[in-house]
This record gives structure tokens, sequence and C-alpha cells, in this order.
């Protein structure tokens, strides 16, 4: 294990202390560290002191976790490496310690010499890694991010032990929307789950790799909260409570307001009136708190259903009737939850593009989901077709220079999800035996590559257990994306939000002056 002790040399009359790291085989206390030091007592006194009994009242013990055992830990797993939880040194950083933070930085601006024994080499550099991540993102903008995609589990389930009558209230199962032979248990899923815990397992969609599977992970816990609008206020204000934890200062939050409506599903009943405009005004009122008591802007983006082309006219509507009720206006509308609609040979009834030209006769802005697991052409009917400005993920693109070329001269921007992508199989990765994926290969550095707008957001946090913290690790730590690239895609998002000229340049100049203090440590 490396420590360090000091020995003295003299400069100009005075007497100064120089550090050298030396390793040794067990872990040293701090007076045999002393007893290194170069100024000698006694030996007699010496020996004394290695002896006597001692008390100490002020010792950390998480600074005193031995570099051997973390490395250990993280060499039992490769999926420790993985795991979302490493962020909470980043959002563990309160603003207070900020310059202690810079000053630590500083220390370790450039990788440690690798003459450093590997454990305490790699325990630096990971340190090194979340301080770099802290510094030069502190600012950050998230484009895509879904409201239900975002409910905390622990809230989900502490609601639901709170009266014993809402599980009655739950259905018992409900019908697959693309297979509508297969249902899926809802109640009796749900009665399992004894802690929060078991409902965040049942909740959220990792190693399946499947967009389907993640739809059926909201078909588990959307009935939770249907209809209950006290509920959605909070949900709604906790999301704006965790977008503030990460230093986000802008942000569009998408979600579909009949969904989450009483008699809403995936699957169309016949007769059921479904009333969004309840649960607009209930998550609108979160929202307007949230950003109230954190600071953090928050504007609205309506989401239709590919699944449910019966609410898209009424979703346009909306959009229109209240893209001025600011604060937290309705800024744009989306089609999320899958891209079968634009299949129009096998799901001929699931079309949209009726009610998407008249939301571009009302001029109003267009994101649309494609090209996540469906095909490279549907990138090109959202845009030319539909009208988007954004595309929602696009990956397969990259497999298609010529429609890349196309975008970039149209200026569309790609709202890349990296753990999304990876979970939902947006990302087609074919991983070399024995080696795994390749982050280095994945399609958002492909985009960045061929100079497309691209930004980095998270999606459903909830579902997929991250963070937008996260995703800029994975991209700085694994994909090997630079600083100014990370930066490049902020300033990429800000110039895609949908929000005035003078706001985007109000948040130009707050990343601006933040990356000129980075540049200056």
């Amino acid at each position: 294990m490396t420590i360090a002790t000091a020995s003295t040399k003299e400069t100009s009359g005075e007497s100064q202390e120089e550090i050298v790291v030396h390793s040794g085989d067990s872990y040293i206390s701090g007076d045999q560290a002393r007893l290194n030091h170069k100024w000698q007592y006694d030996p007699d006194t010496e020996t004394f002191l290695l002896g006597l009994p001692k008390v100490e009242l002020h010792v950390h013990l998480d600074g005193s976790f031995d570099p051997e055992i973390l490395h250990a830990y993280l060499g039992s797993s490769e999926d420790i490496y993985d795991r979302p939880d490493t962020e909470t040194f980043l959002l563990g950083l309160p603003k207070v310690y900020f310059c202690f933070a810079l000053l630590c930085f500083a220390l370790f601006r450039f990788p440690p010499p690798t003459s450093l024994p590997r454990a305490n080499y790699e325990l630096i550099m990971f340190l090194h890694l979340c301080l770099h991540l802290h510094l030069c993102l502190y600012f950050v903008v998230e484009l895509h991010v879904h409201l239900d995609g975002s409910f905390d589990p622990e809230i989900l389930h502490a609601y639901l032990g709170s009266s014993e009558d809402i599980y009655d209230r739950l259905p018992t199962e409900t019908r697959c929307p693309w297979d509508d032979s297969t249902t899926i248990p809802i109640r009796s899923a749900i009665e399992e789950c004894r802690t929060s815990q078991d409902l965040h397992s049942l909740c959220s969609c990792r190693g399946k790799r499947s967009l389907h599977e993640m739809i059926i992970c909201f078909e588990h816990f959307i009935p939770i909260v249907r209809g209950d609008l006290g509920l959605l206020e909070e949900l709604a204000h906790n999301f704006v409570k965790r977008q503030a934890a990460q230093n986000i200062v802008y942000t569009e939050v998408r979600y579909s307001p009949h969904l989450l409506a009483e008699g809403g599903d995936f699957v169309a009943t016949d007769d059921v009136k479904v009333d969004a405009e309840p649960v607009l005004d209930a998550v609108t009122k979160g929202l307007r708190r949230g950003e109230k008591e954190y600071g953090v802007k928050v504007n609205q983006i309506l989401c239709c259903i590919a699944w449910r082309p019966d609410w898209a006219e009424d979703v346009i509507n909306l959009a229109h009737e209240r893209r001025n009720n600011v604060p937290c206006a309705i800024v744009g509308v989306d089609i999320a939850a899958g891209e079968e609609h634009f299949d129009k040979v096998n799901y001929p009834h699931l079309d949209h593009e009726a009610a998407f030209q008249r939301a571009k006769e009302l001029k109003l802005n267009i994101t649309i989901h494609a090209g996540e697991v469906g095909n490279t052409e549907f990138v090109e009917r959202a845009v030319n077709d539909y009208g988007a400005s954004r595309i929602g993920h696009g990956y397969r693109i990259v497999s298609n220079s010529s429609i890349m070329d196309e975008m970039k001269i149209k200026g569309i921007h790609f709202e890349t999800c990296p753990t999304s992508s990876l979970e939902t199989g947006g990302w087609d990765f074919k991983a070399d035996e024995g080696k795994g994926k390749d982050w280095k290969e994945h399609p958002t550095v492909k985009m960045f590559d061929h100079g497309l707008s691209v930004g980095l957001n998270s999606d459903d946090p909830a579902v997929f257990d991250t963070s937008l913290t996260w995703q800029f690790r994975i991209a700085i730590g694994k994909m090997g994306l630079s600083k100014n690239c990370l930066c490049k895609s902020v300033y990429d998002s800000i110039n895609a939000a949908y929000i005035s000229n003078e706001e985007k340049a109000s948040l130009r100049k707050l990343i601006d002056e933040y990356v000129s203090l980075y540049d200056t440590i």
C-alpha cells in the first residue's frame, strides 16, 4: 500500500517538508510514518510512543477506508463500475464545499503518475474522474426526460402503504399493446412488493435490452398513480428537486397526460372518455412549486402515445392552448412508446400524421422518438413528414452517412440517452467474444464525430436506475469523449431548447462563466 512520509531540506536557510510517496506491505500507522521522518527522536522515546496505549476521539470512518479493500471490491464484479450508486460522490458534494472541490481538483488536474501501485492509482484516477465531471459540467441542460419514467419508487411505496384500499383500486391485469392475446398481471405483482426496493426492482428495466420490456415496467407502476392528482403533483415537485440535485439549470420534461389520467391505458377501451386536463393542471402545479423552490427552469412537452392515435388531436389542442401558460409552459409535442406508428403496412391503424400536420400548421415545436429501435427511414419521416426539429434517440442513422449529412445540414438535434440505449436495445452493438460492449463504438460517439448536434439525457432515470450525471460519467469515462466535446453537447442542447433566444443567451452566459472558471484552475 502507498503512504506518504515527509523529509526536510534546506532552502534559502528555511527548513521545508518534502512529501515522499513510498510503498509497504501493510497499513502503517501515523506513529510508524513519523519514524520514517528524517527528524529523528530519541530511540527510547520512539519506542515508548509506539507502545503507548492511546485514545482517539476524532477520526472519520470513511476517511480511513483502505484502498486495497476498495480495489479488491471493484475487482469482485464487472458490473460494480456500471452501478449508478457511484454518482453519490458527485451529488454528495454540497455547493458550500465547491472551493474545496476546486482545490482537490487542482491537485489531480493531470493524471497521477503511473508509478504508483495499481490500487492507489485506480482510486486516485476515480477521484480525478469524479472531480473532473463535477467541475467541467457543474451546470447542465436536459431536454429528453420522461416525468413518469422519473417517479421515485420510495414515494410510490409510501403511497401504497398509506391506505389499505389502494391495492383494491388497481387493475388485476392489462393487455399488452403489441399483442392483444398477452396479459400483464398488475395487482398481484405489486402486492408481492414488500419493500420499496422490491417495487423498485419491479418497476426498473435493466439487462433486458428490450423497448417492449421497458413499456411493461411502465404498465406495472402507472396504475398506482393514474388519476391521483395529489400524488401526481407531489411526484412532479420531486422531479424538479431531483433535477436541481444534479445541477440541471434548464429542463424540458415530457409525459402523456392521457396515460396518467383516469381511464388512460396503452390499449384503447370502448366508450372510455379520458380527460387529460386535470392531470395537466396537477403536474403543472407541482412543477411550478419545484421551479420556485429549487430554481430550475422547467418547461413541458406533451407526448402522444404510439398505440393511442385517438388521443393525438387532443394532445395537439392542449399544447396549443397552453403554449403561453408560463411558468412551466407547454413548449412542444412528441410521439413516444414505440415507432410502430411509422409502419403503415403492419400498423395502419396507428397513424398520427394528420394530427402532426395540424401541429405544423400551428407552428408547435416537434420532437419525435425515431430511429431508436426502428428503421433509419423513420428518422427521415419524422423530420420531413412530421416536422420534427429534434429526434429522440435516432441511433440507427449512424449506419447511413448520407442521412447523417442531411440531418446535419438541416440542423436536427439528437437527444441521445446512453444508458437507455443499452437497456432498450437501441444500441445494437455486436460485442467481440470475450471483450463485451465497447462504449467507444456507441452511436453517440459517431454522431459527435460526424458533427451532428447532440445532447446527453437520462430518458427514464427511475426505470433505468440512472441519472443525467451518470450519462456524463459514461461519456467521459467509457466513451472517451473530451471535456470540450461534453461542453459542446450542453451548448447544443441549449441551442435546440424550445425557449426564446434571450433565455438561450442567459444559459450560454452561465455555462461560459463556468467554463472560464474551470479553465483558470
